[in-house]
């Protein structure tokens, strides 16, 4: 198994020597490649207001390591198979024998799929109007 970086850290964020299984993508535009090919992701961030990339793993299909609080998409997630949510860092604890297989990866996507449907811009963007056009501020 190989550990996986992606992103650029902040300055300080972190300070880790990559080993043989290690490596680290600063940046790509295909991260849904990233996706395919992993198994596990870990979102350690301590403060994300709505981090679209736990959508995006969630609807993946991966098993899913993050924070509870100051991570808005957390809300999101809590009643999903596959998802572990922790309150602080320290507590965060990683299940390397957790590992998916192939036919719960799948199950997980389809379900996850229609609980993340109805949080598509299309639909915010109807809500919105919606709630603007009930408002008497024309």
């Amino acid at each position: 198994s190989q550990l996986i970086i992606v992103g650029k850290p902040e300055s300080g964020s972190y300070d880790i020597k990559l080993t043989d299984n290690m490596a680290h993508i600063p940046y790509t535009k295909e991260i849904e490649k990233i996706y395919a090919i992993s198994d596990t992701f870990v979102f350690p961030t301590i403060y994300e207001p709505f981090g679209l990339v736990l959508l995006e793993a969630a609807v993946m299909g991966l098993e899913i390591y993050t924070l509870t609080k100051k991570v808005g998409a957390s809300e999101l997630l809590h009643n999903l198979e596959g998802v572990h949510l922790f309150d602080d860092l320290h507590s965060l604890e990683i299940r390397t024998n957790n590992f998916l297989t192939r036919e719960m990866r799948v199950s997980n996507r389809k379900k996850r799929k229609e609980v993340f449907e109805k949080y598509t811009w299309e639909m915010t963007g109807e809500k919105f109007y919606k709630l603007l056009s009930s408002t008497n501020l024309s």
